[in-house]
This record gives C-alpha cells, structure tokens and sequence, in this order.
C-alpha cells in the first residue's frame, strides 16, 4: 500500500522509489519522459537520512552521534556546519559555515542564555511557573544592558505586561475565551490604547485605536465584515474624520472576484485551471499567461506591452533562470545552494555580480561596474563597507545585534528593537513613532513629516496618498497608489508606474536597491510589498530591511529558525511542497523570497483571502502576530 506514483493535473508525475526497509530512497519528477528533478536519499546505519542527491549532482549530508543527533552537516558547496551538545543532548554549541561559535545554555525551565561570538550575551529569566520573565541582552564583560524587555502574566499564563524600559510599557487584557480585547502603549510622549470585539466564531469584527501624542488625541476605527465560509467581505476604516473603505467579493469556488475601494474597482477572471488570467483595475487590463507547469510565464499591462511586460524562465526543476522586464532579458546565474552570483544580460555580460563567505554574508557586491566590498564580524555583523570611490563605511552593533552606528549616524531604539530615532554628528535627523500593532505611525525629518495608516500587513495610507491593495502572502501588495496604477512582480516588487498614458519603470538590482541614476519616489517604491521609508530602508513588521547593505538592519528576533546567520537576507533558495499538500515554502530571486509555515496560494493564482497569520517577513522567520493579523490562519 505504498505510493509509488501520483500524477498533478499539469501531467507531472511524482515516483517514488522505497529501499529494503519500507524508506524512501528515490523521488524523481517527471514530466511524460522528461526528468525534471529528482532526490535521493541514502541512510546511516541508524537508520538515520545521511545523505541527499539532487539531480544535478548536489549533495548534502549529516553526521550524527550515538543519539541521533546531527553533529556535522555538509552543504553543496564544501561548507559545513557543527553542532555540540550537553550531557542531556541539548544544543550547547554550534559552529557555522565559518567556524564561528554560537553557544546556549539551559536551566529548568529551557534556555537561559545564548552568546554570539562577538561576546553579545541573551539571558533569558523565568518565574517561579516557568514562564519567560525577562530578556537582557548584554556583552559578557560588562554589566550594563543594552536591551532589557521584562514579561508579567495573569493567573491562566497570559502575558498583560511588557516593560521594554526607557517607560515604555505595552499591556494586554483578554476576555473568558482568552481573546485580545484591550491592549496599550505607553511611552513619554505618546498614549496609546486599543480596544478589539469579535464576533461568535472569534473573527475581529472592530478594533477602535486611540493616540493622545503631546496632549492631541486621534483615533482610528476599522470595522470587519465576513461572509458564511469566513472570508472577509468588507473593511470600513476611519482615521480622523476621513474613511478608507473596502469591499471584496468572491465567485463560486471561493476565488476572490472584485475589490471596491472607495471609487476604485479591482476583477479578477480565471482560467478552468483555477489561474489568474486577467486582473482589471478601473478598467486597465494586466494580462497574465502560464507555462505548461502552471508557473507565471507573462504578465504585461494591456495598451503597453512593449513597456510594461514581464516574463519568467524556468530550468527544469523550476528554479528561475531568467526574467525579461520591458523587453530586456536577464538571466540568473547561481551556486550549489542557491544563492545568486550574477545576473547576466543577452550579451553574456554580468550586469550584477556577487560574492559571498561560506556563512552567506554578501562580500563583494558589483552592479553596472562599480564595485562595494563589505568586511564582517564573527556574528555575521557588517562592520565596514568600501564603495566604488574607495569611501569607507564603518558598523557598529549592541548587545542585541541592533546596529548602532552607520559611519557618522547613531541608531536609538525602543519597543521590541523598533528605530526611534537617526541622528547624524549628532544631531537628531529622524524621528519615529509605531501604532498599537507596531507598525509605523508617523515619520517626522524636522522640516517634514509623514504619516501611515496600515490594514493588518498592509498599506493603507501614506500622507495623503491611498493605496488599494492585493491580498498577497506578504499581507497586501498595492497596486494602486492614488490614480496611479502600480506594476510589479511575483515578490511584490514595483517594476514600474503607470501615469495616465505613462509608465516610468523603476530599475533596481536582486536585492533592491535603485540602481545608479534613478530617482526614488518613495510612495511608489514597493519592494517585497513593503514601503521605502527614509532613514529606514523597507520597512518590514518586525525589522527593517536595507537593500543597500543586502541585510537586515537587526538580527532576527526568534534568533535562528532559519539557519545560523539570522541578518542574512534570506539567501538560501528553497522551494518544498508534499505531495497533495499546499505549498509551505516560496522561491527566491537575488536571495529574496518570503513565506513559510501557512497554506498559501502563488500570487499568479487565485489571490488569497485573509489567511495571513505567521508570516515571513522575507526572511523565513515565523513570527506570531497580533489579532488584527489572523484573521482566517490555516496552517501547515
């Protein structure tokens, strides 16, 4: 009663191949004769995987010990990772790909402390139930903390308080059914607090924000609507008097047909194979078209397809092999594990070129011909970087991983490593401040200021800009800002802006940033969905992301659910999905991709509703939402 074939309606068939002991040792992809990847998978005497092929000849394998823990792994590319244990088989040590240590310690009630190879010391303190007091990060050597986040629970375990010191103080209360229904933050200069009703299958139904910011007091109001199978069909949003409305229906099957927001309508049209074919946004047509794989092949704005048109190549196995934006081609070149080296343009010249150290940290970077060469610590920290014209820049981190120092520039954070403040020679040049969720509030440069307004994961207004947005893995891709509409990629990437009878396209390299000579409009400028902000990079959730470094501004705050560099900008390429299963794990370009851990559809098919509870933000970390973000979570 063994699977040893199933077949996808594209006419892909899946074998699998089982050796003496009942294990798979072979699964290859065919399509009709044609081998399109394949695995295999030999065992230890342990019965233990010890070693996996890939069609292309990559192999990857583990040592492990007497209790079958792994103690080394070898990757594709001759590195290899260590792993050392206690007496009790806990990780106590590990050594990554450049044989720098990262050691944990363990009490009672799990770990108690992590130390990075910089002397950067994580305690973690438990109360008396086990439940997690505080987290101080500090160096070794030295008493002072430079982060300090205390936790107070009620009797059924629920956290009601987070002291992140400097009097910022976030608390929670919850209702009989264990539902978020007040929350509040407070700090010196700004109130704020929050109220959140559900309806009977526990679906938000209102969240009222209220900010009193020097004596002045605003408040937000965003009211939810559902249908029977639970997917949201309406969204009224009031932010000081002015009202950002939504409405959403769905067709038969369940596939989102048409979004009204405000006077703008977005419809969808599909294909009998459950794909996108067609997305009108007040009556602008994008096409899209498909391989036989059902992978996005084309995607183009009706009216300008010379300009605004993009397509996909594909290898075999599926991994991107090139793309062509506004008819000019680019083909991706990349090592065993993935990682990009070069993009490469019809002429066979390297247009982009990268190179790493055996950790993944970006080395040297090359795009039109100008070079940037970065120099890294033993936690993977940048700490300098030399550009084209031979300036010099030099890094600087806390205790925590938070970068502190950029050349001139001083970082000064608070919340959960949240930037409150840029200053440069001392001087303050930016200022921030976070809504109740955590996202970005408001953006003050002294002589100007901006504001934002977020739907969950998703822009709903920047100044006086309105954004209408995709559901996407990401929480929201815009596609229309203002009467402008947005082109963008599979990631969510601004390819372009279309103006009337005008499209400006907005050309930048794998990891984001603008390449030499554009002029960035910030409001239009998506990358991954998320919005360019200054002084910040991409502003993300949870941390943000400078595409000009190719790293994350602030280590990862799960530490390291995705591999042992946790600033990495996720540069390991991976694409899994189990056999009548939904697909767990999204692919990359330049290093880049997005989401783990939830039942997601590609943004090339049906669009999904609501069912962003974990997400990604680009960095394969799961992260656990407030409830305005889980609405509708079905996981893996």
């Amino acid at each position: 009663n063994r699977l040893i074939s199933a077949t996808a309606p594209n006419g892909v068939t899946t074998k699998y191949v089982y050796d003496e002991a009942g294990r798979i040792a072979k699964m290859a992809r065919l399509d009709g004769e044609e081998l399109l990847s394949s695995l295999e998978i030999a065992y230890n005497a342990q019965g233990l995987p010890a070693q996996y092929r890939d069609h292309k000849g990559r192999v990857k394998s583990a040592e492990y010990n007497e209790l079958g823990k792994v103690v080394k792994e070898f990757l594709p590319n001759e590195t290899s990772v260590e792993y050392l244990y206690d007496s009790i088989g806990q990780l106590a040590k590990v050594l990554d790909q450049n044989r720098h240590e990262i050691n944990f310690n363990y009490n009672g009630f799990g770990l108690a402390a992590k130390r990075t190879a910089e002397n950067q010391l994580t305690s973690y303190l438990h109360d008396k139930n086990g439940m997690l007091s505080a987290v101080i990060s500090r160096f070794a050597d030295q008493k002072q903390a430079d982060r300090k986040i205390g936790y107070e629970y009620d009797d059924c375990d629920r956290l009601v308080k987070a002291d992140y010191g400097k009097g910022q103080v976030e608390t929670f209360q919850y209702n009989s059914w264990g539902k978020l229904i007040a929350s509040s933050k407070v700090d010196a200069s700004t109130k704020r607090s929050a109220t959140y009703a559900y309806d009977y299958f526990g679906r938000m139904t209102e969240k009222v924000e209220t900010a009193v910011e020097n004596g002045k007091e605003s408040k937000t109001v965003s009211r939810y609507a559902y249908n029977n199978y639970g997917q949201r069909i309406g969204r009224v949003t009031t932010a000081d008097g002015v009202t950002f409305s939504e409405k959403r229906e769905y067709d038969e099957f369940g596939r989102l047909a048409k979004i009204v927001s405000g006077s703008d309508i977005v419809t969808y049209a599909y294909n009998t194979k459950n794909q996108l074919v067609t997305r009108t946004t007040n009556g602008i047509a994008v096409r899209y078209s498909y391989t036989k794989l059902g992978q996005l092949a084309a995607k183009s704005i009706a009216g300008m397809e010379d300009a605004a048109n993009l397509k996909y190549f594909y290898d075999k196995d599926g991994t991107i092999s090139g793309r062509e934006v506004g008819g000019v081609k680019q083909s991706y070149r990349y090592d065993k594990i993935g990682q990009l080296l070069a993009v490469v343009d019809p002429a066979g010249k390297e247009v982009e070129k990268y190179v790493y150290d055996p950790a993944g940290n970006i080395l040297s970077k090359t795009v039109a011909g100008k070079t940037t060469t970065y120099t890294y610590d033993k936690a993977n920290q940048l700490v300098s970087s030399k550009n084209a014209d031979g300036k010099v820049t030099k890094y600087e981190y806390d205790a925590a991983g938070r970068m502190v120092k950029e050349g001139e520039k001083t970082f000064a954070y608070g919340w959960l490593d949240k930037v409150m403040q840029v200053a440069e020679n001392g001087k303050t040049t930016q200022s921030y401040s976070y809504d109740i969720s955590g996202q970005l509030a408001t953006a003050d440069y002294g002589d100007s200021k901006e504001t934002f307004l977020w739907d969950g994961l998703a822009l709903l207004s920047r100044n006086n800009l309105k954004y209408v947005n995709e559901p996407a893995v990401t929480g929201g891709n815009p596609i229309l800002a203002g009467d402008k509409m947005l082109f963008d990629d599979m990631l969510g990437n601004t390819l372009g802006v279309k103006d009337g009878e005008k499209f400006s396209a907005i050309d930048r390299d794998a990891f984001g940033e603008l390449k030499p000579g554009e002029k960035p409009n910030l409001a239009v400028n998506f990358f991954t969905g998320k919005p360019e902000v200054d002084g910040l990079g991409y502003s993300f959730l949870f941390r943000n992301y400078r595409a000009d470094l190719g790293k994350w501004q602030t280590t990862d705050p799960l530490g390291y659910p995705d591999g042992w560099n946790n600033l990495a900008y996720v540069n390991n390429c991976v694409t899994m999905k189990e056999p009548g299963k939904a697909k767990c794990l999204s692919l990359r370009v330049g290093g880049a991709l997005m989401e783990t851990g939830m039942v997601v559809q590609e943004r090339h098919t049906a669009p999904v509703g609501d069912r962003v509870g974990f997400f990604a933000d680009a960095g394969h970390s799961l992260r656990l939402l407030p409830p305005e973000f889980t609405r509708g979570t079905t996981r893996c």
